[in-house]
C-alpha cells in the first residue's frame, strides 16, 4: 500500500492499518520471519531485486529466501556477527527444554552479518565438523558485536541465564470517526454470522431427517456434533452425506477419528461424545 507493506490482525473491526490481536505478543517476539520465493535461485531478476530492495535477508534454504520482519511488529536492536571458519551459524532460544534454532545461515569468510533481533538472549551457535563453539548473548541493553574467535567451545552441559525479550507496542490509535466506522462493520459481520447459522441449521436439518431409523439418527447427530463451531457455520449437506456413507460402512471396525475420516476427521472436538458400539480391544479416540 503506497510502496510500502503493512499487516493486518484477523478481521478485527478497524480502519486502522498494522493493527491486530496479536500487537502487544508480537512486539515480545526475538525474531519474525516471512518466506520468499525467488524467481530464479540466484534471486537476480527485476521483480525479484525490487522486492527485496531494503529487505533483510536472514538466510536460504530449498530455494526460499527467510526475510526478517521483526521491525514491522517490534522495536529490534542489531547483532553483529562475525564467524570464522564455520560452516553454519544458528540462532537459538530455549524452548521445549532445549536450545531450538530460529534462524541459520552459512556465513561469508570475513564478512560481518547484523541481524535484528528482539531485547532478550540469544544463543548463537558456530557449528562446525568437529566442536562447535557458542556464547548467549544478552541484547537486552542495545546492539551487540560477538565473534567467533571470542567464544568457547560448545559444552555438554552449561548454566545460564535466559531472558525473553522485554519489547512493548501499543495499537494506533483511531479516531472518533475511524472508532464509528469499526463498529459498523462489526455490526455488519454480525447480522452475516446470524444469518449463517440460520443456513446452517436448514442444512444440517435436512441431513439429519435423511435418517430411517432411531440408530442411524444417532450416528447422524454424532457426525454434525463432532465438528467445531466454526465448521458447522459453513457446513453443506452435499458434503456431509456422501463421508457420512463411506464412514457408515465402517462402523464398528475403526475408532471414532477414523470413522469420521478426510475433513472430518480433523474437525474433531475432543472429548465429543460418540455413541459407537464398542468392539473387543478397538479404542475410541
Amino acid at each position: 500500500m503506497d510502496g510500502a507493506w503493512h499487516f493486518a490482525g484477523a478481521c478485527e473491526p478497524t480502519e486502522k492499518d498494522d493493527n491486530g490481536w496479536f500487537i502487544a505478543a508480537a512486539a515480545r517476539a526475538m525474531l519474525v520471519h516471512a518466506r520468499y520465493y525467488p524467481l530464479t535461485p540466484q534471486a537476480d531478476t527485476a521483480l525479484d531485486r525490487a522486492t527485496l530492495a531494503g529487505e533483510e535477508i536472514l538466510g536460504g534454504q530449498n530455494g526460499v529466501l527467510y526475510l526478517n520482519q521483526l521491525a514491522r511488529y517490534a522495536d529490534p536492536v542489531k547483532l553483529s556477527i562475525q564467524a570464522e571458519d564455520a560452516e553454519l551459524v544458528e540462532l537459538c532460544l530455549l524452548n521445549s527444554a532445549g536450545i531450538r534454532p530460529i534462524s541459520m545461515y552459512k556465513p561469508e569468510a570475513g564478512v560481518e552479518k547484523t541481524v535484528s533481533l528482539g531485547k532478550g538472549s540469544v544463543y548463537v551457535r558456530f557449528r562446525h565438523p568437529g566442536k562447535n563453539k557458542a556464547v548467549m548473548a544478552d541484547l537486552r541493553a542495545g546492539d551487540l558485536r560477538i565473534a567467533e574467535r571470542d567464544c568457547k567451545e560448545e559444552a555438554e552441559e552449561q548454566e545460564f541465564r535466559f531472558f525473553a525479550p522485554n519489547g512493548s507496542r501499543s495499537a494506533p490509535k483511531q479516531t472518533a470517526e475511524e472508532q464509528v466506522l469499526g463498529r459498523e462493520k462489526y455490526a455488519r459481520c454480525n447480522e452475516k454470522l446470524k444469518a449463517k447459522r440460520a443456513a446452517r441449521r436448514d442444512r444440517t436439518r435436512v441431513f439429519l431427517e435423511r435418517a430411517t431409523s432411531q440408530e442411524e439418527r444417532m450416528y447422524r447427530n454424532a457426525f454434525v456434533a463432532s465438528l467445531s463451531e466454526k465448521d458447522r457455520i459453513d457446513v453443506r449437506e452435499e458434503l456431509l452425506e456422501p463421508e457420512f456413507q463411506a464412514a457408515m460402512r465402517h462402523v464398528g471396525t475403526l475408532t471414532a477419528r477414523a470413522f469420521f475420516g478426510g475433513r472430518i476427521a480433523g474437525a474433531l472436538r475432543p472429548g465429543a461424545a460418540l455413541p459407537f458400539p464398542r468392539r473387543r480391544g478397538a479404542q475410541h479416540s
